[in-house]
């Protein structure tokens, strides 16, 4: 399984899978600045920074990422004093979200992944959105920018089979309009 795995409708999971060392911009990121939604580490996962150790100030955005998963201060102890930690440590410190044992790893990444496929793709979609700007943006645009999607999604046709699925106790089938 690869070190990384973006999936459609603009969600990302991260799989970091041990008990080899990746970076912790690494697990954070697909690319510099682009952060991943969901990420979960194998249970033998080790994570290290290691940059000073190699006399390298850090790459991939790093000191701009790491900060909004982990707080600012614990990035910098991460950065300023590297050592490795295992994969309860990443989830403790809020680097991942979960650890899987490592032979149940992929069965249980791939039961998030059926959930979220599973999901409707504008509702999805917004989500992602909404969290982009709520980074971005001020509170009064975010609100506009929330409110313009809420209105467009609740009047899909998905948002109504949602409804009837619920009031009929079914599974919705969503086609992404």
């Amino acid at each position: 399984m690869p070190p990384a795995l973006q999936f459609a409708i603009l969600a990302a999971l991260a799989l970091a899978e041990g008990p080899a060392h990746p970076d912790l911009v690494d697990v954070a990121e697909v690319a510099p600045g682009v952060r991943l939604d969901l990420r979960y580490a194998t249970a033998s996962a080790v994570f290290n920074s290691a940059f000073l150790d190699v006399a390298v100030a850090g790459d991939m955005a790093g000191p701009w990422s790491l900060p909004r998963l982990v707080g600012a201060a614990k990035a910098r102890e991460l950065y300023f004093l590297p050592g490795k930690f295992g994969a309860d440590e990443a989830k403790r410190i809020g680097l991942v979200i979960d650890v899987f044992d490592d032979d149940r790893f992929v069965d249980e990444v791939e039961r998030v992944v059926a959930r979220l496929a599973g999901a409707a793709p504008l509702a999805i979609r917004g989500m992602k959105a909404n969290f982009l700007d709520a980074e971005r943006v001020g509170l009064g645009d975010y609100i506009t920018a929330e409110t313009e999607r809420h209105n467009a999604i609740t009047a899909s046709e998905d948002t109504r089979e949602a409804f009837k699925a619920f009031v009929e106790k079914r599974t919705p089938v969503f086609k992404g309009r």
